[in-house]
Formats: C-alpha cells, structure tokens, sequence
C-alpha cells in the first residue's frame, strides 16, 4: 500500500514536468477501456505520456477537472480531482496552511496554484503547489493533516535590466 502512495506522488510530480501529449489512438486499448469503465460521462480527456509506460488523462469528470494515472496494462493506479482550499477537510487545510505559513518565513509569500484530491486504492492524499518566484514547492497533506515534501524546485533569478541601457552599451 505504501508502494501505491509513492507511485502515485511521484507520478503526479513527474507529469507536471514531463508529461508529453498523446492522441487517444496512440493509448494502449486497455488503457482507454479501463478509463472508460471507470469514468464514464468523462469528456475533453487529454492523454500525454509519462515515463515507464505510464498514461495520464487529464479531463472534466462530474464538473471538476479530473487526473488519471494508468499502467500499460490498463491498471488505475491513483486517480483524482482538482478543488478548493474550502472543500480541503479541517484537518488536511490546517497542516497545509501550517506548512505554507512555514515555506513563507523562509522564501517569501507562496500562491496556492493547485490543490488535487488523489486516491490510490483506499488512502487519500491532498496534492497542494506552493509557488512564488522562488521557489516551486509540491507537498503531500494526509488526511490526518501530516506533510510530506514531494518536490522542491528553486526557480531562476531573472537578472535585473541596468536602469540605463544607453550608457551599458559604452
């Protein structure tokens, strides 16, 4: 079970950076067969293609932006939904609030980009990205509110323009 957990963090994290489209052709059929049993009614489904053979849909599910994570052989491994800091349970919205208060005293004020409700067999986990201009931070809130950091990406500084250009170019 914690295997499972694993698998679906890092398949989350990595799809954020390495994700490449796929047409729904190029799925494998068992692929596309478990995801239409398993959400049907599903509609603007995107696949893209992620490391180790692993497919991810991306679509709208019962109104919400849904993730879907799949094998080669058409096993769901973790799948879940995008929502709201307010639907976030008491508990998992005080351990990311706690967690986000402790990123910002040390790298500045962080914007809550996205939060994702993920299921891997019977545990949930909550996805949440921190990001400011400095950094670019994914942790994981378990339902009893602990924080796993999943990823940590210090961002580029941009150079500051000279206030004078004309006199740089001498």
């Amino acid at each position: 079970m914690k295997n499972k957990i694993i698998i679906g963090a890092v398949l989350f994290v990595l799809s954020l950076a390495s994700s490449t489209a796929q047409d729904a052709a190029s799925v494998n059929a068992s692929v596309t067969k478990s995801f239409e049993k398993a959400f049907q009614g599903a509609t603007k489904v995107r696949w893209s293609a992620c490391p180790k053979k692993i497919s991810l849909a991306q679509f709208a599910f019962m109104g919400k932006p849904w993730l879907a994570y799949y094998d080669h052989d058409g096993k769901l491994l973790t799948s879940g939904r995008r929502i709201t800091l307010h639907e976030l349970p008491v508990r998992v919205q005080s351990g990311m609030l706690n967690q986000k208060q402790s990123f910002e005293n040390k790298y500045g004020a962080v914007t809550i980009a996205n939060i994702y409700e993920m299921i891997t067999g019977s545990v949930t986990e909550y996805y949440v990205l921190l990001v400011n201009h400095k950094i670019r931070l994914m942790i994981a809130v378990r339902t009893d509110g602990s924080v796993v950091i999943k990823s940590k990406k210090k961002l580029p500084i941009s150079p500051k323009a000279p206030a004078d250009v004309l006199a740089r170019q001498k």
